[in-house]
């Protein structure tokens, strides 16, 4: 990526902040899924990432709560020494599903992601 392509998409965010169209913060104590209060106006939230609004499906909760209270809120270990052997189960059953690899770590979804981006657009 080029240092102009870099310096446009700066100028660019800096003035979405400037007319406060994003970085905006909610001010909801409880979150439904489908609508979010900004500056005291509830909004449908047309910038969720929940496709399938399952973030609020009450097994997932359970779920969440259970694994919560056994691990605790993260394992708090580089990948290089030692995962938590929940992750090669998930890894290993969204390998059946979608028969390729897949990784379970964030971090290195983006670096994968953002190397292709960046090799596609040479």
């Amino acid at each position: 990526m080029s240092a102009q392509m870099i310096n446009t998409l700066n100028q660019v965010m800096e003035l979405g902040i400037k007319k406060s169209l994003i970085h905006r913060f909610t001010q909801d104590e409880a979150l439904n899924g489908r609508t979010v209060t900004i500056d005291g106006r509830e909004m449908v939230n047309f910038g969720s990432c929940s496709y399938l609004g399952l973030e609020q499906h009450p097994a997932l909760i359970e779920g969440v709560i259970d694994a919560t209270r056994r691990y605790g809120t993260q394992f708090s270990s580089s990948r290089t020494y030692a995962s938590l052997g929940l992750y090669q189960e998930l890894e290993q059953r969204l390998e059946q599903m979608f028969a390729r690899y897949q990784s379970s770590s964030r971090y290195q979804h983006d670096i994968g992601a953002f190397g292709n981006y960046t090799y596609h657009r040479r």
